[in-house]
């Protein structure tokens, strides 16, 4: 049942740290995220029909100007995986994200799911405002699986466009969807198939 689904914290602090880079191009960028960050998210009792969401991922434009996110896939998807909606919403400093929990959709959450997903927050330049959220907007995303027992995804590939240039960036989130998570009473053991590493930044 989707009310039971568990879910298990990201690995790593500094998935929301990002840092900033020169602006290439004609069009704004999205700040990538430093080498070794990431982490995996994992979800216990999840069935293959249904959608989860995670609002995990923040977003903010280098320099002047706004992107477009016009799409987003899984990196190495296991079990059919796919990402069936995303959207892009403002951040509050004081909040991690907007979702209540997996089983709650976007548009319940709040998140715009109709219309361009917009990004025109410019990145601070000021460190502490990078750990409040200061600055950023929350990216959005629901998933879903077709194998009845697992499916993962290694990160997060977004397409964006800005003033006609079309660009990608790799976010290292993982995520774990599984029927039965643990092969054991203890929950120590993953099931095969119920583990992932997150995509490595260089």
């Amino acid at each position: 049942m989707i009310g039971s689904v568990r879910r298990l914290p990201v690995l790593a602090s500094a998935l929301i740290v990002m840092t900033l880079s020169g602006c290439a191009g004609g069009g704004a960028q999205l700040a990538e995220y430093p080498p070794g960050s990431g982490g995996s998210i994992a979800l216990d009792r999840t069935t293959s029909d249904a959608n989860y969401s995670f609002d995990d991922i923040r977003m903010c434009v280098e320099d002047d100007g706004t992107v477009t996110v016009v799409d987003a896939e899984p990196i190495d998807p296991t079990g059919g995986m796919e990402i069936t909606r995303f959207a892009v919403l403002p951040s509050d400093a004081d909040s991690s994200g907007y979702l209540e929990g997996s089983d709650q959709s976007l548009a319940d959450a709040g998140f715009p799911v109709e219309g361009p997903a917009v990004v025109n927050l410019r990145c601070p330049v000021d460190d502490a405002a990078w750990s409040d959220g200061e600055g950023q907007a929350v990216f959005g995303f629901e998933v879903s699986r077709a194998d009845p027992d697992a499916g993962t995804m290694r990160g997060v590939r977004v397409t964006y466009e800005s003033h006609g240039v079309t660009s990608t960036i790799d976010y290292p989130l993982g995520i774990v969807l599984c029927r039965q998570l643990y092969a054991d009473a203890d929950r120590t053991v993953r099931n095969e198939g119920c583990d992932v590493q997150t995509i490595h930044l260089d």
